[in-house]
């Protein structure tokens, strides 16, 4: 199973793999923007990003899987993001 460390990684990887609504990159997306400066998004897990791995075809979810490294399989993966699921909902 993957360290608590680790589950926030899957987002990092699929960053790579899915494409942002409209073409738009993710991390510029949840960025924080206001008058005064921009900030990127920092401490939390981004939930509708994550969830699309459970949507993904079997070869982009290996892509994201050999990212993690460390020999992380698309199965233990699957679980990560669902058991991450369904403590958002």
């Amino acid at each position: 199973m993957l360290s608590s460390a680790r589950r926030a990684a899957p987002q990092e990887c699929l960053r790579g793999v899915v494409k942002g609504v409209g073409g738009l990159d993710h991390a510029a997306w949840r960025a924080f923007d206001n008058d005064r400066g921009a900030a990127p998004a920092r401490g939390f897990v981004d939930g509708d990003l994550v969830e699309q791995f459970l949507d993904l075809r079997r070869e982009s979810a290996e892509r994201v899987a050999a990212a993690m490294g460390g020999g992380v399989t698309v199965e233990e993966l699957s679980r990560v993001v669902d058991d991450i699921s369904r403590s958002c909902h």
